[in-house]
């Protein structure tokens, strides 16, 4: 059983390096499994090729060298890491986070190409590495996205402060801006995911970006059933039930997903109504537009009327599950994101007391960071994998976004 890579990539000064730190404190907090590398390697022998070339020993711009030859200098030092380092790990189902990868190549020597090219380089890259050497594919890569001013200066700031010159790559700005170029495209040709650095042309806070990652990873777990296996000793308020992994269990959502009434049906999900007022009058949200239709609702906003939204509270939501509960069903919730609206923490203290008055049923409540189809995109793939037979622990071992 193979297990997961995640690969965070950027050109020099990005930020990269600070969300790969960010990242991997994270899941140690959380106790989850994993494996993280950094490449190069510099302090091992399999870089020495790739030491020689960045430090300009094979020519003083990075030109001097062909982007194919280039290529497999740093592919060796990866190589080398799978063999002896992480390759039993990964391929017994462990999860390895990367920073820098085989994703790098494509960056900083598809740069040296013309573009009419690099489509090519890509595909070789790619199919070198990964079916003839049998490197393992990235399940998914993270892209630092930039602008060429605020890297360099970074970069400055950085070697200022470590007192350190920059290699053959760092020094030379134009190429850096063909890296930024050759980068956005190969993102588009390889499917990354682009994680944005820059609001209205300033850097972003660490935090910020680090926030923009949390969906991403959570998509790929829940679309794959991981991102990082948990360890057995783990011991939450989730899992602190006597009953046995087979139990059934409903997935319960809010209207915010925007699925349909058949969508909801054919998906076996409860949906719970969110309140909205238009016009100072009240409607429920429900998939099946009792209340008021979409089209209605339109017609409304057009004409002037305006109107605002409610949370779901925590007795609303502890009346709709009772039911199941009582039903001896477990609870998985998938809510509607943190950062639009208080319902997450209504919901995650309600469910806090639920445990207690149900100690032996499961309830667990994701916050998707996520609205609109993009939660109800989750909410498919999740009622997907219950028909496919996951179990609920399946949804939450390892995801750090769970209470």
């Amino acid at each position: 059983m193979q297990g997961k890579l995640i690969v965070l990539e950027g050109i020099d000064g990005s930020g990269k390096s600070t969300q790969f730190k960010l990242l991997t404190e994270r899941l140690r907090k959380e106790e989850l499994s994993f494996r993280k590398v950094v490449f190069p390697r510099y302090g091992e022998s399999s870089s020495a090729l790739l030491r020689s070339y960045l430090s300009g020993e094979f020519g003083s711009a990075p030109g001097d060298v062909s982007a194919y030859a280039a290529s497999t200098f740093f592919f060796v030092d990866r190589y080398a890491s799978y063999k002896t380092d992480w390759g039993e790990y990964y391929r017994g189902g462990g999860t390895v986070i990367c920073d820098r990868y085989t994703t790098s190549n494509a960056i900083h020597q598809g740069a040296k190409l013309p573009r009419n090219e690099l489509c090519g380089f890509l595909d070789w890259l790619y199919d070198f590495e990964f079916r003839l050497m049998e490197l393992p594919r990235p399940d998914i890569v993270l892209y630092m996205d930039i602008d060429l001013e605020t890297s360099l200066s970074q970069m400055k700031r950085r070697q200022e402060n470590t007192n350190t010159k920059g290699d053959i790559h760092e020094t030379n700005a134009d190429y850096l801006g063909a890296c930024l170029e050759t980068g956005s495209a190969a993102a588009e040709q390889l499917g990354w995911w682009k994680i944005r650095c820059l609001e209205n042309g300033s850097m972003r806070t660490i935090n910020e970006i680090h926030v923009e990652k949390r969906p991403v990873l959570w998509y790929t777990h829940l679309r794959e059933s991981l991102v990082c296996s948990i360890q057995t000793n783990k011991t939450t308020d989730i899992h602190k039930t006597g009953e046995s992994a087979m139990s059934e269990y409903k997935i319960i959502t809010d209207s915010t997903t925007d699925l349909s009434a058949r969508m909801v049906e054919d998906l076996e999900l409860h949906v719970i109504p969110m309140l909205y007022t238009l016009d100072g009058k009240d409607y429920l949200n429900t998939p099946d537009e009792r209340e008021l239709s979409s089209h209605d609702f339109y017609e409304l906003l057009r004409a002037g009327k305006t109107s605002t939204t409610a949370q779901i509270n925590g007795e609303t939501f502890k009346n709709e599950v009772r039911p199941y509960l009582n039903s001896g069903i477990d609870i998985l919730y998938l809510c509607f994101s943190s950062g639009l609206s208080s319902t997450y923490n209504s919901i995650r203290l309600a469910a806090g007391e639920l445990r207690e008055d149900y100690p032996n049923r499961k309830i667990v409540v994701i916050d998707s960071l996520a609205a609109s189809m993009g939660e109800g995109l989750i909410a498919w793939h999740a009622a997907m994998r219950k028909k496919q037979g996951m179990r609920l622990r399946g949804f939450f071992s390892g995801l750090p976004f769970t209470s």
